[in-house]
C-alpha cells in the first residue's frame, strides 16, 4: 500500500481504440540464467496464522514478502506490476530477478517521471504510461487535495470511512487504460508468472477482464479491502471466491480474522504449484 485514497469505481469515457504496433515486436520469452547465476536469497523464518495453512505476513516488509513468493516462481520471471507509483518495489523485484522481466504501470504523469527517473538504472524494467483496466480507452482518475497520488479508475467515491480525514476530491486525471489481455497481445507476452497489484479496489475488475493470461499467471500479489470505499467495488471475499475458482488458493496475508484496517493485502498461489512442491 503506497498511498491511501478515498476515490471510486471506473467512469470510462468514450472509447479509445490503442493500435497495435505496425511491426510486431519479438516474442517475449524469459532470459536464461546460468546456475551460478541464478542463485536467490534464503527466504525469512514464516510465522503461520491459526489456519496453518496462511502465511503471516503483518510484521513483514516488502523484501521479505518478495523472498517467500521466490519458492513457488522461476528465477527469471515474468511480472506486471501495477500500479507502480515511484518504482522503489519496482526496484526491489528488479534487484531479487536480475534475469526476469518487470513490466511497471503507472498512468499518473508525475508518478510516471518519478518511476522513470528511480528505475532507469535497472534494464530488467520496462515502464508503461498506462492504467491496466477492464476496457481499453479513457478513465477519469479522482484526485484528493492533500494527497497528490490518484490512484483507482473510479466514478464517485463513497462516504468517507473516517469522517474527518479531510480529503477533498478536487482534481480529475484523464488516463488512457487498456487490459491486460489487449496488452500482452500487442506487445506478445504469452506468460506472466506474478501478479503484483496496488490498485485500491479495482484489482479485481482487472483479472477478470483478462482470462487468458490469468491462466498463465502462478502468483498474485494483491491488495483486498473489507468495507465498500468506492461505488460497486469488490471487496475481499469476492476476489477469494473468485480466485478460487479460477484454481488459487491463498497462501498468506497481512491481516487477522478481524482485521484492524479497512484493507490488507493477500498472496494467491495456484492450486498445482502448490501440489508439486508438496511432493
Amino acid at each position: 500500500m503506497k498511498h491511501r485514497l478515498f476515490l471510486s469505481l471506473p467512469l470510462l469515457c468514450a472509447a479509445l481504440s490503442i493500435e497495435a504496433k505496425s511491426k510486431k515486436p519479438k516474442k517475449t520469452r524469459r532470459p536464461t540464467a546460468t546456475t551460478s547465476q541464478s542463485q536467490q536469497s534464503t527466504p525469512p523464518p514464516l510465522t503461520k496464522q491459526p489456519n496453518a495453512l496462511v502465511v503471516d505476513m503483518i510484521s513483514m516488509d516488502t523484501e521479505s514478502v518478495l523472498a517467500c513468493l521466490q519458492k513457488y516462481l522461476p528465477t527469471n520471471p515474468i511480472v506486471v506490476e501495477a500500479e507502480s507509483y515511484d518504482g522503489k518495489d519496482t526496484k526491489k523485484m528488479a534487484a531479487l530477478w536480475p534475469y526476469g522481466q518487470i513490466y511497471a504501470f503507472e498512468p499518473v504523469p508525475e508518478n510516471f517521471i518519478n518511476l522513470e527517473k528511480n528505475t532507469l538504472d535497472s534494464a530488467n524494467i520496462k515502464r508503461f504510461p498506462l492504467a491496466l483496466s477492464n476496457q481499453n480507452g479513457m478513465a477519469d482518475f479522482f484526485s484528493s487535495a492533500h494527497i497528490t497520488t490518484p490512484k483507482t479508475q473510479d466514478d464517485t467515491p463513497q462516504e468517507p470511512l473516517i469522517p474527518d480525514h479531510g480529503v477533498i476530491f478536487n482534481t480529475v486525471l484523464s488516463v488512457p487504460t487498456i487490459t491486460l489481455d489487449t496488452w500482452a497481445q500487442q506487445n506478445n507476452i504469452e506468460t506472466v508468472d506474478l501478479l503484483w497489484l496496488d490498485m485500491q479496489g479495482y484489482e479485481l475488475n482487472l483479472i477478470k477482464s483478462s482470462p487468458n493470461i490469468l491462466k498463465t499467471v502462478t502468483v498474485i500479489y494483491t491488495e483486498v479491502e473489507f468495507v465498500k470505499a468506492y461505488k460497486e467495488q469488490y471487496q475481499y471475499k469476492d476476489v477469494k471466491e473468485f480466485l478460487e475458482n479460477q484454481g488459487f488458493i491463498l497462501v498468506a496475508k497481512d491481516f487477522g480474522e478481524l482485521p484492524i484496517y479497512w484493507f490488507g493485502n493477500a498472496v494467491f498461489v495456484r492450486k498445482e504449484v502448490l501440489t508439486k512442491e508438496k511432493k
